[in-house]
């Protein structure tokens, strides 16, 4: 079977297309989610200079923000749901934070209960933590 000039040109181009589509598509999902890796980015910034926490709280509404604008865009689901989970991971520490500042006596005095901890460790399928080394069994 011998193939034309018009069905080599038409293959040619199908992927062009293809090959340029992808590159398109690859540089849109990259676009979409630049506010949210700026956003999470900025958390690990601020983590390793110094943050209060009311900084941090404005940070991680900005990074929820940041998700659902990217979702409304069309970003790609595996990365939402991967910066999903991390933010997830950052409001546990921001409301075990929060929960040292208001009850600093079940730090200050070692006890083994929290129930901020208590209900992270619940949610993420450890049945015992405890406080004063954060010893998981």
């Amino acid at each position: 079977m011998k193939l034309g000039a018009e069905p080599a040109v038409t293959i040619v181009l199908s992927l062009l297309v293809l090959f340029f589509g992808f590159e398109f598509y690859e540089s849109r999902t990259a676009a979409t989610l630049s506010g949210v890796h700026s956003a999470a980015s900025d958390i690990e910034g601020a983590w390793s200079v110094g943050v209060s926490f009311i900084q941090y709280g404005e940070k991680l509404q900005k990074l929820a923000a940041e998700i659902l604008i990217a979702n409304d865009k069309g970003a790609s689901q595996t990365k939402i749901e991967q910066y999903e989970k991390a933010l997830q991971i950052y409001n546990d520490s921001y409301a075990l934070w929060g929960d040292k500042i208001q009850h600093h006596q079940y730090y200050e005095d070692n006890a083994e209960y929290s129930p901020v901890l208590s209900e992270i460790a619940k949610r993420c399928g450890a049945y015992a933590i405890c406080c004063s080394g954060a010893n998981i069994s």
